[in-house]
């Protein structure tokens, strides 16, 4: 696994972030919303998120347009 910065535009208040930054996900990957969730730092600049998917990480950087990452966590 690897780490990746994601910008979201909504501010860090009452979740809003974090359910923006799940919601882009969701769509992204296009998996449903209850198939990603915060597992660690919901309150934190550095999170930890599940996917409940059959997908690799490179599969994952694929799907967020970001293949060309790939070759750093490989």
């Amino acid at each position: 696994s690897g780490n990746l910065k994601c910008y979201v535009k909504s501010p860090a208040e009452q979740g809003k972030a974090n359910d923006e930054l799940i919601k882009s996900l969701a769509k992204a990957l296009g998996l449903t919303r209850n198939m990603i969730s915060i597992i660690s730092g919901a309150q934190s600049s550095k999170k930890r998120i599940r996917v409940e998917a059959d997908m690799t990480f490179n599969q994952f950087l694929e799907f967020l347009g970001i293949d060309w990452q790939m070759d750093m966590f490989s």
